[in-house]
């Protein structure tokens, strides 16, 4: 195994935090593998113990609109044995092109994901960002974008479930350069069992960015006092004509709401559940896939069927 830097801020905070950047283990040997194209959606099916790797590359020509789908399980056989996912996805988007690019990671609880997204963004072009993260155990996750033309737009949508001790490390990054650029991020996810999650998001308006904006949106539903939750949200400034804002919501639910969802005959497992799917599938209802979004709720079955039978043996 190889260690290897990965996630960096663009802007190094206190070291103390320990949230500059994180370290991952990938496998001396990774096997390169293809998706199988069918109904619109590339999947991918890893077995447990793999060590693969897959990049890809995709262009959108002048005033060319593309939706690209891609998603990740592994095989139940054996799911006790590790293994390891490398993805790198070049997205280039040419002047009036709009993509719309998402990602659904349903893997193994035993799995390691290094999950790499750059795109370019022309002039005019719009560039939107769907990723949803429910298995795995180990997870890095990094999205850059350079917004390079004038009037050129990103907008990312990450929606998680973490339980059971999973690890989730996100780095989010929207350089502007251009004029009148626009980003917008939003995460919203949950975390129980033992979960740790970081999530680096950062708006850097470039010099020469005037009257560009940014915004970033997280909310995090902390479901067990036995988790950890890390946020950045980081705006870096080199021009004056721009408008920058961020905001968090991360806490547990009041025992005065269970109370008064107890009392409607909904008990606290129940609740706690609903809660989870609705963050998970607020972002899921942004992807334009009937069978995708049905995969998702079918894994989220799997998750709290599996929760509730530990919790009610």
């Amino acid at each position: 195994m190889t260690e290897k830097i990965v996630n960096k801020l663009p802007a190094p905070t206190w070291n103390w935090l320990k949230m500059n950047a994180a370290e991952i283990s990938v496998p001396e040997q990774l096997k390169k593998i293809e998706g199988e194209a069918k109904d619109g959606v590339l999947h991918f099916s890893v077995r447990p113990g793999e060590n693969v790797f897959f990049e890809n590359e995709i262009h959108a020509r002048e005033g060319e609109e593309k939706t690209i789908i891609m998603d990740y399980t592994s095989q139940d056989a054996d799911e006790s044995a590790a293994g390891f996912f490398g993805i790198k996805t070049r997205v280039i988007l040419e002047k009036g092109a709009r993509v719309h690019l998402v990602k659904i990671q349903m893997l193994g609880k035993n799995f390691t994901r290094h999950d790499q997204t750059f795109a370019e963004i022309s002039d005019g072009a719009e560039f939107h960002f769907t990723q949803i993260e429910l298995g795995g155990a180990k997870n890095f996750v990094e999205m850059i974008s350079d917004l390079d033309g004038e009037n050129s737009h990103l907008k990312s949508d990450i929606s998680y479930y973490c339980a059971d001790g999973q690890e989730l490390d996100i780095n989010f990054v929207a350089n502007q350069r251009g004029k009148k650029t626009r980003s917008l991020m939003n995460s919203f996810g949950s975390l129980a069992g033992g979960a740790k999650k970081t999530f680096r998001g950062t708006i850097d308006f470039k010099r020469g960015s005037s009257a560009s904006s940014g915004s970033e949106l997280e909310e995090v539903l902390l479901l067990s006092e036995n988790v950890v939750n890390k946020s950045i949200p980081l705006i870096l400034c080199g021009e004056e004509d721009v408008s920058g804002d961020h905001g968090a919501t991360i806490g547990s639910v009041s025992d005065e709401i269970f109370f008064y969802l107890n009392s409607r005959g909904i008990k606290k497992a129940a609740a706690e559940e609903m809660m989870a799917r609705a963050k998970v599938m607020r972002t899921a209802a942004l992807i334009p896939n009937e069978s995708c979004v049905e995969k998702i709720e079918n894994f989220l079955d799997k998750i709290f069927s599996g929760k509730n039978a530990e919790e009610n043996p």
